[in-house]
C-alpha cells in the first residue's frame, strides 16, 4: 500500500489561495464593484439630503423664512379683526327698524247735523237749535247707520274770502268814452278791542293823499287776541274796495298804503281801526278807448261766470289741508265785473268770483263726528278719512250769513270711513329701545292698529334703535275694506 502525502514538493503550500481575498487585485473585491451612473447620482442626492437636514446653514435659512412670514400673518389677522369689529360697529350705528302698520277701519252711514258759529265774531247767538236724536251705533258691526237731527255740540268756524278771476279777449267793435273806478284789496285791522267790530256797506277808507275808497259789503273785524308770547295781535279781515271817483287819478300802483276810517273820526276807535292795501288799486280810467258791443260783453261775462263757478269749487278744496276743512255754499258766491282793458285791437273782459269759505278745525270736526258715529271715546282712536266725499249742506243757507254772529246748521251725510289715528312721533318715542318681543306685545295692544309687521336690521339685532330717526313707519290700508 502506497501512502500519498497531501504535501509534496510539487504542490504550492497556498493551494487554497482562490478562496482567500486577494490583496493585489482590488477590482475583484465585492466592496469595490463600481456602481452605475444612475445609482451614483441617487446616492449623491441621498447624501446631500441627509447633509441638509443637519446643516447649520440650512437651519438658519429656514428660520429666516419663518421670521419673514410671521409679520404678514399678524397683519392679515389684524385686518380681519378690524374689519369684523368695523362691520359690527357700522351695523349698530346704522341699525334700522321698519314698522309696517295697517290701521283699524270702521265704516258708518251717517246723517249728522251740527250747530255752527263764527268764532271770530262771538259766541253762538240764540243758543242751540232743538235736538232730536235717532241713532244706531251697535257694537260689533262694521257698517251702521247713524242719524242725528242736531247734536248738542256746537262747532266754531272762521271765514276767509276766496277769489278766482278769469279773463277773455274779444275783438273790439268800436271806441267809446269810458269812466272806470279803480279796484283793489285792503286789510282792515282792529287794535281797539277784543270784541269784534262791524262796518257797514260802503264804509269809506281814506289814503294819506285824500283819495277815498269804499267796501262793497258789510263786514265784521275780529277782535284782537293775545299771542303765545303775550303780545297783542290785532284782528284782521281782507276785503275789496272800489275808488269813490272814476279816473286814473284814483290808481295806487303799489301795496302797503295806509288808510283811515273817516266815519270813526272823533271816536276812541279812530286811531286803533285802520287799513293797509294788500294789492295795488288799479283800473281807474276816464277817456275814450276801444270797446266791445254790449251784447258781446254780456255773453262773455255769463260764460266767464259759468267757468268761475267750477273754478271756485277747486279753489276752496285747495285751501283745505290736514289741519283744516273748508266748505262753502254756492249761494254765497258773488261776482264782480272788473274793468275792461285794451290790448291792441282786442278788449280783455275780466270777471271775478268771491265766496266766503267756512273753515273748520279738522280736530274739532273729527271729534264731533267720530263721537256721534262711533260712540264716546272713539274720537281719540279713529279719524274721519273721507270727509271730502261726504255731502255737506248748510241748511237754510239763504238766511245764514257766515260773517255775522248768527248761528247756522251744517249737515254731513253719506258713507263715512274712519281709520286708526296713528301718531308717528308718539309711536317712535314709545318703541325706541324696546326688545323685539316687547315691541310685538306693544303693537298688539296699540290703539288704532289692526296689523303690524316688524323688520329690524341687521338681522341679528334684537332691539329697536335708540334713535327715532332710525325708525320708519309705513302705513298700508286694509285691503279687506
Amino acid at each position: 500500500m502506497i501512502f500519498i502525502s497531501p504535501y509534496n514538493g510539487n504542490m504550492d503550500k497556498n493551494f487554497l489561495k482562490d478562496t482567500i481575498p486577494s490583496t493585489h487585485n482590488h477590482k475583484k473585491s465585492i466592496r469595490n464593484i463600481p456602481l452605475s451612473e444612475n445609482a451614483t447620482r441617487k446616492v449623491e442626492r441621498a447624501n446631500e439630503s441627509a447633509s441638509n437636514r443637519i446643516s447649520p446653514k440650512r437651519t438658519i435659512k429656514r428660520n429666516r423664512k419663518m421670521s419673514y412670514g410671521t409679520p404678514w400673518k399678524k397683519i392679515m389677522l389684524s385686518v380681519a379683526i378690524i374689519a369684523i369689529i368695523g362691520y359690527f360697529g357700522f351695523s349698530f350705528v346704522n341699525a334700522k327698524t321698519t314698522l309696517t302698520l295697517t290701521p283699524q277701519t270702521s265704516l258708518r252711514s251717517i246723517d249728522l247735523a251740527y250747530a255752527i258759529y263764527n268764532s271770530e265774531v262771538g259766541a253762538l247767538e240764540g243758543g242751540l237749535p232743538s235736538t232730536s236724536e235717532e241713532s244706531d251705533d251697535s257694537e260689533g258691526s262694521e257698517e251702521n247707520s247713524v242719524t242725528l237731527d242736531t247734536t248738542q255740540i256746537s262747532i266754531p268756524f272762521t271765514t276767509k274770502d276766496i277769489s278766482v278771476t278769469q279773463s277773455k279777449n274779444i275783438p273790439a267793435s268800436g271806441e267809446e268814452s269810458v269812466e272806470d273806478k279803480a279796484i283793489g284789496t285792503i286789510t282792515i285791522y282792529n287794535e281797539y278791542s277784543e270784541d269784534p267790530q262791524q262796518l257797514i256797506t260802503n264804509t269809506r277808507f281814506e289814503s294819506p293823499d285824500g283819495k277815498v275808497y269804499r267796501i262793497q259789503k258789510a263786514i265784521i273785524i275780529p277782535g284782537m287776541t293775545k299771542g303765545s308770547n303775550g303780545v297783542t295781535v290785532p284782528g284782521t279781515i281782507t276785503v275789496e274796495v272800489i275808488a269813490d271817483q272814476a279816473g286814473q287819478n284814483s290808481n295806487q300802483d303799489q301795496a302797503g298804503i295806509s288808510f283811515t276810517v273817516p266815519g270813526l273820526q272823533n271816536t276812541p276807535q279812530y286811531e286803533a281801526t285802520y287799513a293797509k292795501s294788500t294789492t295795488p288799486i288799479t283800473g281807474g280810467f276816464s277817456g275814450v278807448r276801444k270797446v266791445v258791443s254790449a251784447q258781446d260783453e254780456e255773453d262773455t261775462r255769463e260764460e266767464l261766470r259759468a267757468d268761475l263757478e267750477r273754478s271756485i269749487a277747486v279753489a276752496v278744496t285747495a285751501e283745505a289741508n290736514n289741519d283744516i276743512f273748508v266748505t262753502y255754499n254756492p249761494e254765497f258766491i258773488t261776482y264782480s265785473s272788473l274793468n275792461d282793458t285794451v290790448e291792441g285791437d282786442s278788449v280783455i273782459i275780466s270777471e271775478k268770483a268771491t265766496v266766503s269759505g267756512i273753515i273748520f278745525e279738522m280736530t274739532t270736526l273729527n271729534n264731533a263726528i267720530a263721537s256721534d258715529a262711533l260712540g264716546n271715546g272713539s274720537d281719540e282712536n279713529l279719524v274721519l278719512e273721507n270727509i271730502s266725499e261726504l255731502r255737506i249742506n248748510l241748511e237754510d243757507a239763504s238766511n245764514f250769513n257766515p260773517d255775522s254772529g248768527q248761528s247756522g246748521v251744517v249737515r254731513f251725510s253719506g258713507d263715512a270711513r274712519f281709520v286708526g289715528n296713528i301718531n308717528f312721533d308718539q309711536v317712535k318715542g314709545d318703541v325706541m329701545g324696546m326688545s323685539k318681543s316687547e315691541l310685538k306685545s306693544f303693537l298688539e295692544k296699540a290703539e288704532g292698529v289692526k296689523r303690524a309687521r316688524i323688520a329690524i336690521s341687521p338681522f341679528w339685532k334684537q332691539s329697536v334703535s335708540e334713535n327715532t330717526e332710525k325708525i320708519d313707519i309705513i302705513i298700508i290700508p286694509d285691503a279687506s275694506e
